[in-house]
């Protein structure tokens, strides 16, 4: 029989916790069925506590639900998952949500589990992997209808479990497109006036102090690929209290004033396609540094300016 276990963990190194879990169903349980992807979302009840990542594997088995959850627990004890507190945070949390079988009520289980079907944190997951999975009064494609309003993250595909790409991709088309626009920069004629060069001039400096100041301030958490180092320390203050990924501005902001320098529509143009891939390279490196620090999502709130300060 299929069964829908839920997994969630918002202490330690989170995805780690996750990953481990899924390996040892693995291990227990054999092939998996289907894993999600990861999700992000708010922690509810209990007290203040970082954000967890959420996820749900399927797997097929013909042993006892009571024995699932007693796989689940020795799989929790793996992680030093303590039960001190209710709603408290933990390292790792896995709940049996469905199974196609007869419901389950004893004092140790109840299948489906009876908060499932007003979760989005649970039911976006499930449905990705098992929509028709049984959730109380319906399925689960049913039941994610009303939950809406609550905050939810798709962050990852199911490539989680295994390890994440750095994104290198995204540096070869930031790097290829700067070489073009700073190439096409210098063959084109120069004509600007004299106010146009000096204001340009002063433009393409602030960018770069700004650029440089930023990467001081990153220090060894400095990476040109929007996967975070394994350990890096979220950055919080200089350039960072203004804008969430001031590199970027800076860059944009350069060639911004080297479009005013030369007096160059498409040298304009070229800042204003770089501004649109870093915009875009940018929300990928947010859902990661959402996977990698549990507090990125309050700092997101308290720096709402992505880019450019005072203006994106």
């Amino acid at each position: 029989m299929h069964v829908a276990i839920g997994l969630g963990s918002n202490l330690g190194d989170r995805i780690a916790n996750l990953r481990m879990a899924v390996t040892q169903m693995e291990e227990r349980f054999g092939a998996l069925v289907a894993v999600s992807s990861l999700y992000r979302s708010d922690p509810i009840g209990g007290p203040d506590q970082p954000d967890y990542l959420n996820a749900v594997v399927v797997i097929d088995t013909d042993r006892p639900l009571d024995e699932v959850l007693t796989e689940c627990l020795a799989i929790e004890r793996l992680a030093d998952r303590t039960r001190t507190e209710r709603w408290g945070p933990r390292t790792l949390d896995l709940d049996v949500l469905a199974a196609a079988a007869p419901p389950v009520a004893t004092e140790r289980l109840t299948v489906p589990h009876p908060q499932a079907a007003e979760r989005r944190f649970v039911l976006e997951p499930l449905v990705e992997v098992w929509p028709e999975a049984a959730v109380g009064p319906g399925s689960a494609r049913a039941r994610l209808e009303q939950v809406q309003d609550q905050a939810v993250d798709r962050l990852a595909e199911s490539e989680w479990a295994k390890g994440l790409s750095k994104g290198g991709w995204w540096v070869a088309a930031q790097v290829v497109l700067l070489i073009w626009v700073i190439g096409g920069a210098a063959q084109l004629p120069s004509s600007p006036s004299l106010v146009g060069r000096w204001l340009g001039a002063a433009v393409v400096l602030g960018g770069l102090g700004f650029g440089l100041w930023a990467g001081r301030s990153l220090g060894k958490n400095l990476t040109p690929y929007p996967q975070p180092m394994a350990g890096a320390q979220l950055v919080a203050q200089g350039p960072y209290r203004l804008v969430r990924h001031p590199i970027y501005g800076g860059i944009i902001v350069a060639l911004a004033g080297l479009a005013l320098f030369q007096g160059s529509t498409m040298t304009l143009i070229g800042a204003v396609e770089m501004g649109a891939l870093f915009w875009l390279k940018s929300s990928f490196e947010e859902r990661r540094l959402l996977i990698a620090h549990p507090m990125y999502r309050q700092y997101q709130h308290a720096v709402p300016k992505r880019l450019i300060p005072f203006l994106v």
